[in-house]
């Protein structure tokens, strides 16, 4: 099926995660943000250790994982200072709360507790009993439930819709482990999203969150494909296998690699290489025209830059010097530029002409072996020939193809 470009789209950077994979540092809290409260260690003991808690104040502009840890930090609150009335704990969440994300709140409370005033009301046995229903306070129906409920709804209205799937999408998709983090440091990000956050978001079931076969298939996408190779190769069956067994595995590959030098990751690899080659380029790469092969090019040579200034105050009136050269006793002013260009141009027809001077020399090098090599071959021959008699070459007489004969 052939898929056609939105005309909406517009090239627009990947949307960020809703819940990364590491915490990014939330805004720090004070007293214009925030409320701290003396817990109890044991609530019920009064002469229980305390200790401080800070807990933000939510406005409901906040990101997804500050508002999983406000509804921890509200639970913690009412746990803490042992709050079992119902009245008590929602002046609490009151206090916790400001601007839209209260509104919601209270507005959810007064209509729960509405519901239940008429739900009264009807169920009155005459209208007197009606009558005393009706002039009660609206608190004074609130019931633990409905301070669940509204905080459910509180939660809902502030976090995105269908949440859940689109975390554990990343997951599954998105969420690979970085480049110079251990797997052992992934996996516990992992289990934290997981065990901890998944659980606390809309819309609030007791399995929304993954089980061990998904977070090992997880972590075989998110670790480099060499380490599955080598699960092949020694027969690890990770589907098999708990999650505890697969991590732990996992982390005998990765410290069996840094042992042997091999880098896991991405970012490690390019800076291996941009040492190497930085390396290689500090380490006699370059060729020189006049010293060849070492540490410096033509351009860095100190002795071709002396050779070039001296042409320029001997004959180039860029140089500075003035009635010389091939302009005789006649004053010379040339702008900036054209300065540069004719200092160019020198160096240039220098390291020509030594070019062709080392052409030149490697030619006559070679023309001067190849001289030597035929003068060793004559020697070698004349030293066979110096005892032959060539007069009894010249009285050699040859009867027949078989026979033949010397005179004396």
């Amino acid at each position: 099926m052939k898929v056609v470009a939105s005309k909406n789209d517009t090239g627009t950077a990947k949307r960020e995660a809703l819940l990364p994979l590491v915490p990014i540092p939330s805004e720090e809290m004070n007293s214009s943000n925030s409320v701290s409260y003396l817990l109890r260690v044991k609530p019920s003991d009064n002469d229980s250790p305390t200790y401080k808690k800070y807990v933000r104040v939510l406005s409901g502009s906040e990101d997804v994982r500050t508002v999983i840890q406000w509804s921890r930090d509200q639970a913690a609150c009412i746990t803490g200072l042992n709050l079992t009335d119902v009245g008590d704990q929602y002046t609490l969440t009151l206090n916790l709360l400001q601007g839209s994300a209260k509104t919601v709140y209270d507005t959810c409370i007064t209509d729960r507790c509405e519901d239940t005033r008429r739900v009264q009301v009807a169920a009155a046995a005459d209208n007197a009993a009606r009558a005393a229903v009706r002039a009660a306070t609206t608190i004074s129906f609130l019931m633990a439930d409905d301070l669940m409920e509204a905080k459910k709804t509180l939660l809902t209205s502030l976090i995105p819709k269908k949440i859940v799937a689109m975390v554990k999408r990343y997951l599954r998709r998105e969420c690979r482990k970085p480049p110079g983090m251990s797997v052992r440091v992934y996996y516990q990000h992992l289990l934290r999203i997981n065990n901890d956050e998944l659980v606390l978001l809309p819309p609030f079931q007791a399995d929304q969150n993954m089980g061990n076969d998904e977070l090992i298939d997880i972590l075989i996408y998110a670790t480099p494909r060499s380490w599955s190779r080598e699960m092949e190769r020694q027969g690890f069956d990770p589907i098999t296998s708990t999650l505890p067994q697969v991590v732990d595995f996992m982390e005998r590959i990765e410290q069996a690699e840094d042992f042997d030098g091999q880098k896991v990751d991405h970012g490690q690899k390019t800076s291996t290489n941009s040492n190497k080659k930085k390396k290689s380029s500090d380490g006699g790469s370059k060729t020189c025209l006049i010293h060849g092969a070492g540490t410096h090019s033509s351009d860095e040579c100190k002795v071709l830059q002396a050779l070039a200034k001296d042409s320029k105050k001997d004959g180039n009136p860029s140089g500075g010097n003035k009635g010389k050269g091939k302009f005789g006793n006649k004053t010379w002013s040339r702008k900036a530029n054209e300065a540069k260009e004719e200092s160019k141009k020198d160096l240039a027809a220098f390291i020509k002409k030594a070019v062709a001077k080392g052409v030149q020399k490697e030619l006559n090098n070679t023309e001067k072996k190849k001289k030597r090599k035929a003068s060793f071959d004559m020697n070698a021959f004349d030293g066979e020939l110096k005892d032959f008699n060539y007069e009894d070459m010249e009285n050699l007489k040859i009867d027949s193809d078989d026979e033949s004969s010397v005179s004396v």
